[in-house]
């Protein structure tokens, strides 16, 4: 009885358990769901001809589909059938799969493309989640070029579906096949969407330059515009080496800055981005969030520091000796293969290796001889001194640390 009594408490923990973990899958998936549907307008169903359906949304970039339009200015085509997988504006996964009967497109002018196709069957997926069926007897789409306050590319999309036109858009409730919601269906004779897309962000990296070539502190400045409907947030720079930091927007300039100390990154090629999210809210709930980066390769290009033993037949480089450094009230021990800047001062041991070696001088070359030498274990980077680990083309040179064996 005890077993029969403990058997049964057991299947009630189960079944209790799976219930929550599918109410809570449930209401994950609607959340989401919610979060898509919010960014169309509301669209009642209605089962007359004449039905119209207008979107506004906000996604990519349209100017490579314009590149692509190009490409084909003229086409006639039969029984066409295409799979393909993209993302939306917000990074989702986009599946789609559709058939023609056949197609007519040609470019009516230079922002304008038309296209009529028959038969029409298709099927997209958006994160496994929202899917949207549509078939008809004939399509005519028309396609716009345009710029949003001559500032965010933008398209408009007329298709006009006529014949037995089917439309279903539905929610995925759980990830089991044919457990859906349908939130708009429609059934007639003529249904006609107007949609536009418009770039939310335009995002452009003016400082550093592509391929230039930086050192010390950079100042990093980027023009970033929203359009007026969503919120700019999270503005930031990082770099491939795991750096990332916030931006401040300056008001002199327009412009969203930091500053950057190339010092922390490593001489070498850099990626370097800035990016940022464009956030659509409506009565105080977000509805969606948009990422956008924009990014340039950079070479940092520091002087540095290598310490090195004279034995009369020429440098032989060693490591481990540790210099004083010293900016301003600050100082602290730095390993010898370290960046040096303008105003820092070093401070080299005197003797090394329990003695055996003696410092010699802070010394410069270049690919003619030396250009620079002290003898001084303590130098200061001056101007005169740091203009001469550059070379004409901007390379930066080492300051090399020699020592010499000690005289017995």
């Amino acid at each position: 009885m005890e077993h029969k009594r403990l058997l049964i408490v057991s299947l009630a923990f189960i079944l209790l358990t799976s219930a929550i973990l599918v109410a809570w899958s449930a209401s994950t998936r609607l959340l989401r769901a919610y979060e898509y549907a919010s960014q169309f307008a509301a669209a009642p169903r209605v089962g007359e001809s004449g039905t119209n359906l207008s979107l506004v949304v906000y996604g990519g970039d349209p100017q490579p589909l314009r590149q692509t339009l190009e490409l084909f200015q003229l086409v006639k085509a039969q029984n066409i059938e295409w799979k393909g997988a993209s993302t939306d504006g917000q990074g989702h996964p986009v599946n789609i799969n559709f058939k023609l009967g056949s197609v007519n497109f040609a470019k009516l002018n230079t922002n304008t493309f038309n296209g009529t196709a028959t038969a029409l069957d298709s099927h997209v997926s958006i994160d496994d989640l929202i899917d949207v069926t549509v078939r008809a007897d004939t399509v005519n789409v028309t396609m716009t070029f345009w710029t949003y306050m001559d500032t965010f590319p933008a398209i408009n999309i007329t298709g006009v579906l006529t014949g037995n036109v089917y439309l279903k858009m539905s929610v995925q409730v759980l990830p089991i096949h044919g457990l859906d919601f349908a939130f708009y269906e429609f059934s007639g004779d003529k249904f006609t969407v107007n949609m536009c897309a418009i770039t939310p962000m335009n995002l452009i990296l003016q400082a550093p330059a592509n391929n230039q070539k930086v050192h010390g502190d950079v100042m990093v400045q980027a023009l970033i515009q929203v359009v007026p409907e969503l919120s700019l947030e999270n503005v930031g720079f990082g770099t491939d080496y795991g750096e990332n930091m916030p931006m401040q927007y300056n008001e002199g300039n327009g412009l969203w800055e930091c500053g950057w100390q190339t010092l922390h990154t490593g001489n070498g090629g850099h990626n370097i981005y800035v990016h940022a999210e464009a956030v659509d809210r409506e009565g105080g709930q977000e509805i969606a969030r948009y990422q956008g980066n924009s990014g340039v390769w950079v070479e940092v290009n520091n002087p540095w520091v290598n310490s090195y033993m004279d034995k009369g037949q020429g440098l032989e480089g060693f490591g481990g000796l540790e210099v004083i450094l010293t900016q301003g009230s600050n100082s602290w021990k730095q390993g010898t293969g370290f960046p040096i800047w303008l105003d820092l001062q070093l401070e080299a041991p005197q003797y090394w290796a329990d003695g055996q070696l003696q410092f010699n001088c802070w010394r410069i070359d270049d690919g003619q001889g030396t250009i620079f030498q002290d003898g001084n274990p303590t130098l200061t980077i001056t101007q005169e001194v740091f203009d001469k680990l550059f070379d004409g083309g901007g390379n930066a040179r080492e300051l090399k640390c020699i020592y010499m064996p000690t005289q017995p």
